[in-house]
């Protein structure tokens, strides 16, 4: 660097020479040629921002001592130091100075950036643990959500809702064991970064598989969920679509009730004419009631597979094969096997259906012993001592075993097909052997009700005959549900 300089410092001596020696040779501009220039603003220049920078030392003499002439230029050039010798290897380069590095300005990266930027293990690991705590809650809420539909499926009596219910058990299942793998990979991927530091490339691509894989585990997570409120849909609309057949159900039976008391005041129309029929044959009652119980028992013994006689209002018979149907004061009981004519076609029978009849038939009876024979044998209980009042309650005794047994064998039947999903041949077979058992009681209670409504006009008590009345109407119930039954077990065969 020290010859450069030398050489720069010649360079200029001759220049201040050249321009000192030739000053006064030069022609004077022409007037009127000369331009002044306008003066410079005086406003400051913005700051640039740039560092300070000293310029370097050149070596250079100052330029009050200057030489004036070649001799005091060549002898200031003889003083100065000899130029040091540059090498003859060009291959050597290496050997020239080192040149200083420039200063770097303010904003500037001079840097050179790498291919890939270092991965922040620590921000992964925070967002493996936040991917841990997320699916450890959804396990949480899944869990919640598989509980409520265990329930709802133990709850459930409807085939669709069993059936959406087992889906939404499924779905849960499926989505508790996705949580659970993605939970174990977040894990996992914290114990692989904190055990090993030098297998960066290798936990890179790791982690982008397990992304995709928590990516699809989100999706399917997603679509779980959604699943599961669309069968959430379908359970409201199942459980309204429920509530709304159950209202027409009810409705139905109100007409069917309402059909049953038109029915029974009929009846009544024509009780003055049975009642002095009945009065003409009071001597032989008690022989026919004993002989009725003999008929009861042998039906319940040997089946419904006698040929029974029916005596309509008009007094013609008709007969039909392998149909158990009695009288009983004029409340005919229809059983399996009945002919087309006695039973119109319907559609099959259904556990549900099974489960309805049965319930109309335990409540009906119930309603009927608690109610009003109960009240019934209160009311005959405060009446005169006579003949009359004791065969009434005794009419009334053997009612209420009626209804007691009644109440019983549909109860039974009732749990049965509740707990049924589908009518299989053994439910069928015990809906049968339960008809059988029903049948006689429906009939000796409407005849022993009879019976019993005649003795209460005897004894001329009002309140008594309008409980007994009552019960009748409730009697009628009876055989309509258990006809109905015995129609639609028909259609099984």
């Amino acid at each position: 660097m020290r010859w450069i300089r030398i050489w720069m410092w010649i360079l200029l001596v001759g220049l201040a020479i050249t321009g000192c020696a030739g000053a006064d040779d030069l022609p004077e501009p022409p007037a009127g040629l000369v331009n002044t220039p306008p003066p410079l603003p005086t406003a400051e220049l913005p700051d640039a921002g740039l560092p300070e920078t000293t310029l370097p030392d050149l070596g250079l003499p100052d330029s009050a001592t200057l030489p004036t002439s070649l001799d005091d230029a060549a002898a200031a050039l003889d003083a100065l130091p000899p130029l040091p010798t540059l090498p003859t290897d060009w291959a050597n380069l290496e050997a020239l100075p080192t040149l200083p590095a420039l200063p770097t300005l303010p904003g500037t990266d001079t840097t050179t950036a790498s291919v890939s930027a270092p991965v922040d293990w620590t921000a992964v690991q925070t967002s493996a643990d936040q991917i841990a705590t997320s699916a450890q809650e959804l396990q949480t809420s899944l869990t919640d959500v598989l509980e409520a539909a265990q329930a709802l499926q133990a709850s459930a009596t409807d085939e669709e809702l069993v059936t959406l219910a087992n889906r939404i058990v499924d779905l849960a299942e499926q989505a508790l064991q996705d949580a659970s793998i993605l939970a174990v990979t977040a894990d996992d991927l914290n114990y692989r970064i904190d055990q090993s530091e030098e297998t960066t490339l290798s936990l890179s691509d790791d982690i982008g598989e397990m992304a995709d894989r928590i990516g699809e585990m989100a999706d399917r997570i997603l679509w779980t969920e959604e699943q599961i409120g669309i069968m959430a849909d379908r359970i409201v609309e199942s459980e309204y679509l429920i509530n709304t057949g159950t209202q027409e159900t009810l409705d139905q039976l109100q007409e069917s009730l309402a059909e049953v008391t038109d029915l029974a005041r009929d009846v009544m129309e024509h009780q003055e004419t049975l009642a002095e029929l009945l009065a003409s044959t009071d001597e032989t009652a008690d022989g026919t009631d004993a002989g009725t119980d003999t008929a009861t028992d042998t039906s319940s013994t040997e089946g419904d597979t006698a040929t029974t006689t029916t005596t309509t209002d008009e007094g013609s018979s008709t007969s039909s094969s392998g149909v158990v149907v009695g009288t009983s004061a004029g409340v005919p009981v229809a059983g399996v096997g009945a002919s087309a004519s006695v039973a119109s076609p319907r559609e099959a029978l259904t556990p549900r259906r099974l489960e309805m009849l049965a319930r109309c038939l335990q409540l009906a009876a119930a309603d009927m012993q608690q109610q009003d024979l109960s009240a019934a044998q209160a009311e005959a209980l405060t009446l005169p001592e006579s003949p009359d009042r004791q065969a009434l309650l005794e009419r009334l005794q053997r009612a209420t075993q009626d209804t007691s047994h009644i109440a019983s064998v549909a109860a039974s039947l009732y749990a049965q097909a509740r707990a049924a999903k589908v009518m299989t041949p053994t439910l069928q077979a015990y809906a049968v052997q339960a008809y059988q058992t029903l049948a006689p009681y429906v009939q000796d209670l409407a005849r022993t009700l009879q019976q019993a409504q005649v003795l209460a006009e005897r004894l001329g008590d009002e309140d008594l005959l309008a409980r007994i009345e009552t019960a009748r109407v409730r009697a009628e119930h009876l055989y309509n549900c258990t006809r109905e039954l015995g129609v639609r077990l028909s259609s099984l065969r």
